[in-house]
């Protein structure tokens, strides 16, 4: 059976809310802010601003992620805190997509290039290629295999980074 891309829920509504930090964040939602208010009590970053996402969200790195969701961009902002890279942008993937490595992959989906963008954070090799298969596919080795998908050979690409043997054929059955 072939992946399908994702549609974002319809919000029951999206409006923001504003919760006290140690209130559990409903299902479904997602952080777009940290404060502080008196109402919560004592000290500072006492706050959860949460919505539901859209289609495209930036949320929190304190937030939850919600299922069917990537994340494609990592960055810096004081509305989530005080540390570095403390915002993520998700979004619902296409049928292809550049994701950051810590990013949780789609079910269907399969990596076919792994690369180094400043837009997901220092790291080496902290982005990936992702794509839906069609009947064969040549993906990276760190790649999932689909369920319905074999693989029928193995070799190296630098596509998928720089280790020898790198890449799979996967075949539709």
């Amino acid at each position: 059976m072939a992946a399908t891309a994702l549609t974002a829920p319809s919000p029951a509504h999206a409006n923001p809310v504003t919760i006290c930090s140690g209130t559990p964040i409903p299902s479904g939602y997602v952080v777009i802010a940290i404060g502080t208010h008196w109402s919560c009590g004592s000290g500072s970053f006492n706050t959860r601003t949460i919505t539901i996402p859209g289609p495209t969200e930036t949320v929190c790195s304190s937030s939850p992620i919600p299922s069917g969701y990537v994340v494609v961009a990592n960055s810096t902002h004081t509305i989530c805190g005080n540390s570095s890279l403390n915002r993520k942008m998700i979004k619902i993937p296409g049928v292809a997509e550049e994701i950051c490595g810590n990013s949780l992959m789609p079910s269907g989906y399969v990596v076919v290039a792994n690369s180094t963008h400043a837009i997901c954070g220092n790291l080496s090799f902290n982005r990936r290629s992702i794509k839906i298969p069609g009947q064969s596919e040549q993906v990276c080795s760190n790649s999932p295999i689909p369920v319905g998908y074999i693989v029928t050979a193995t070799s190296t690409s630098s596509a998928c980074g720089l280790t020898s043997l790198n890449t799979k054929t996967i075949l539709r059955l």
